[in-house]
C-alpha cells in the first residue's frame, strides 16, 4: 500500500471513529430573553385595584423607533470605548422596539392614570407618546463594573382643541450595575432599567398634571 493510500485509510478512519463514539462539537445553542415589567401598585391602589386601574386618561402609544446601532435582536455589548459587538447566541424574543413599547404601553395603562386608547377614534384620545430608544447595550468596558444601559427619549403629547401638542418631553437613562456580563444578569438589568423609567415618566406627568 503507498503512503498517500496509508493517509486516507487514516483520515477515514477517524473520522469514523469520532462519528461513532459522539466525539463531536456541539452547535451552541441560542438564549432568548424577555423584558416583562410589572409595577407594583401603591398601597392606596391595592385596596380596589380594579376600581383605580385603567380609568386614567386615554392613551394611544405609538410603537418607539430605535437607534440604527441597536436596531437587532442580539444583544449589544460595548467592549472598550469606541467599540461595540453583537451577540449572535442571546437576543430579544422579538425586535426589541416593539418589546419595549408593549412594556410601556401595558404599564401605563394599568396605572390609574391612563387607560389604553384600544379601538377609540383619534377626537377621543386624549394623550399620545411617541418616543425612541436612543440606547440599550451591555457595558463590558470595565470587567469588574459591567452595567445594562437602556435610555428612551419619550414625547407625550395632549390634546387641545383638536390637535395634540407637546405636554411632556424628556430623555430617561438608567445604568444598572449588574454582578457580571452574563446575559441573563444583561436582561434582568435592562428590565430594572426599563421599569424605573417608566416610574419616573409617571411621577413627571403626575408633577405637571396637578
Amino acid at each position: 500500500m503507498t503512503m498517500p493510500s496509508k493517509i486516507i485509510l487514516s483520515t477515514l478512519a477517524v473520522i469514523l471513529f469520532a462519528g461513532c463514539t459522539g466525539f463531536q462539537k456541539q452547535p451552541p445553542v441560542k438564549q432568548y430573553f424577555d423584558l416583562s415589567v410589572n409595577l407594583q401598585t401603591s398601597p392606596e391602589n391595592r385596596q380596589n385595584p380594579a376600581a383605580r386601574r385603567c380609568q386614567g386618561e386615554s392613551l394611544l402609544v405609538k410603537e418607539l423607533f430605535i437607534a440604527p446601532a441597536f436596531d437587532s435582536h442580539a444583544f449589544v455589548y460595548k467592549v472598550s470605548a469606541n467599540r461595540f459587538q453583537t451577540d449572535f447566541y442571546n437576543e430579544f424574543i422579538t425586535y426589541p422596539a416593539r418589546l419595549i413599547t408593549e412594556q410601556l404601553s401595558e404599564n401605563l395603562c394599568r396605572s390609574p392614570y391612563f387607560s389604553s386608547a384600544g379601538t377609540q377614534t383619534r377626537r377621543s384620545i386624549r394623550y399620545r407618546l411617541s418616543g425612541k430608544i436612543t440606547q440599550l447595550y451591555g457595558d463590558l468596558e470595565s470587567p469588574d463594573k459591567p452595567r445594562a444601559i437602556i435610555e428612551i427619549r419619550l414625547l407625550l403629547e395632549k390634546r387641545k382643541e383638536g390637535e395634540f401638542s407637546p405636554f411632556l418631553t424628556k430623555t430617561y437613562r438608567l445604568e444598572s450595575p449588574i454582578p457580571s456580563g452574563r446575559p441573563e444578569q444583561l436582561a434582568q438589568g435592562w428590565k430594572k432599567g426599563l421599569e424605573q423609567i417608566i416610574r419616573d415618566f409617571l411621577t413627571d406627568y403626575q408633577a405637571l398634571v396637578k
